[in-house]
C-alpha cells in the first residue's frame, strides 16, 4: 500500500530535568467517557493498519460527527471507503479534502486505495479540480523560501539519523556518542541562525507561499533555538495559527516548551520527560491540571492520558522491534 496514515506518537521532549506528574485522576474520568474525536481517529488509523478497511471507515465516520476533520483525515476516511467500494462516500470524502486544502495530486493519482475509482466519470473531475488548484497555489508561492526550509530540514535530521545507531555500537557517552552530540550541538546553531534569517526576511510561512508542512518545519528548528529567541517569535506563531499558517497544536507545543525553559508549570502537557526507573514517559508539570484536557480540546489535541498511552505504546514497539533486531 501507498498510503501512510499520519500518525503522530511523539513530540520533542524539550527539556532534561525530570519531573513528576499525577495524571492518575484523569484516567479514570476518561475511560468513563465516550470516545473522544482523537480516539476515534486513531482506532480508525488503526484498523487502516490491520486491513480491516470497513472498521475503519465507521469509525471515521463517528469521528467526524463529533469534530471537523482535517484534510488528511478526510483522505484516509476516503481510502478507506474506496477499497470496500463504497465509491459516494469516497468521492464525497475526496472532494472535502481538496476543499480543505489537500492538494497532493501525485499521491492521488498513485495510491492504490483509490484505483476503484478511477473508472468513475467523477474521477477526471476530481483530478481537474486538484490540477488547478495546485497551479494556483504554484502561481503564489515562493518556492526559494520553500526549498530554504526543506534545505534546513533536511540539515537539522542529517546528524540525528545517525543516533541509534552510534549509541548501538558504542553505547552512550562513549567519544563517538560525545563527538555526535557536539556536531548536532553546532549543526543546530547554524541552523537557527538560518532559520531567523529567513524568517526576518520572509515572516512566517504561509501554506500558499511555501506549502502546508512548512510552518512545522520552522516550529522543529525553532525548538533547537535559545529561549530568547523562541520568545521573540512566539506571537508571531499565535498570528500564524489565528490565520490558518500554522497548527494549534504547534503553538500550544511552543508556549509549553518556554514556559518550562522558564522555570514555569505547562499548560498543555505537551513537554514530558522518560523515568529510566519506571520506564515510563511522564509530563513535567501543570498549571491546573484538572482543566488541561479542556485546554488541550481548544488546541486540537487528544486528552493527556491517551497521549501518554500512545507515547507509552510507541515505546514499547520500539523495544520489541529492538529485541527481536538483537
Amino acid at each position: 500500500m501507498q498510503k501512510t496514515c499520519a500518525i503522530f506518537l511523539f513530540a520533542v521532549a524539550s527539556s532534561s530535568v525530570f519531573a513528576q506528574s499525577t495524571t492518575s485522576g484523569l484516567t479514570a474520568t476518561i475511560a468513563e467517557a465516550s470516545p473522544s474525536f482523537y480516539t476515534l481517529i486513531s482506532q480508525a488509523e488503526s484498523a487502516y493498519l490491520i486491513e480491516s478497511y470497513e472498521e475503519s471507515a465507521m469509525l471515521y465516520e463517528r469521528a467526524f460527527t463529533l469534530q471537523t476533520p482535517t484534510a488528511q483525515q478526510l483522505y484516509d476516511a476516503a481510502c478507506s471507503r474506496a477499497v470496500i467500494g463504497h465509491t459516494d462516500l469516497a468521492f464525497q470524502h475526496l472532494q472535502s479534502a481538496v476543499r480543505g486544502g489537500w492538494i497532493d495530486l501525485e499521491r492521488l493519482q498513485e495510491d492504490s486505495d483509490l484505483r476503484p475509482l478511477h473508472d468513475d466519470a467523477r474521477w477526471a473531475s476530481l483530478l481537474e479540480n486538484l490540477t488547478q488548484r495546485v497551479h494556483q497555489w504554484e502561481a503564489a508561492a515562493n518556492p526559494s523560501y520553500r526549498s530554504e526550509l526543506e534545505a534546513l530540514d533536511e540539515a537539522d535530521q542529517q546528524y540525528r539519523r545517525l543516533i541509534d545507531s552510534v549509541e548501538t555500537a558504542t553505547g552512550r557517552y562513549s567519544e563517538a556518542w560525545s563527538t555526535l552530540m557536539t556536531q548536532i550541538e553546532q549543526n543546530d546553531q547554524q541552523n537557527v541562525d538560518k532559520v531567523v534569517a529567513l524568517l526576518d526576511a520572509h515572516g512566517w510561512p504561509t501554506a500558499e507561499q511555501t506549502g502546508p508542512q512548512a510552518s512545522a518545519i520552522v516550529c522543529r528548528l525553532l525548538t533547537r533555538a535559545p529561549l530568547e529567541i523562541q520568545t521573540k517569535y512566539l506571537s508571531t506563531l499565535r498570528s500564524a495559527a489565528r490565520h490558518g499558517d500554522a497548527t494549534w497544536q504547534q503553538l500550544a507545543e511552543m508556549e509549553d516548551l518556554i514556559l518550562v525553559q522558564q522555570g514555569k508549570p505547562q499548560l498543555y502537557g505537551s513537554q514530558y520527560a522518560f523515568n529510566p526507573q519506571t520506564r515510563q514517559f511522564e509530563v513535567l508539570p501543570i498549571q491546573k491540571e484538572h482543566k488541561v484536557d479542556r485546554r488541550r480540546e481548544s488546541m486540537g489535541l487528544p486528552p493527556l492520558d491517551e497521549f501518554l498511552q500512545s507515547l507509552q505504546a510507541s515505546y514499547t514497539r520500539r523495544e520489541m522491534i529492538s529485541v527481536i533486531a538483537d
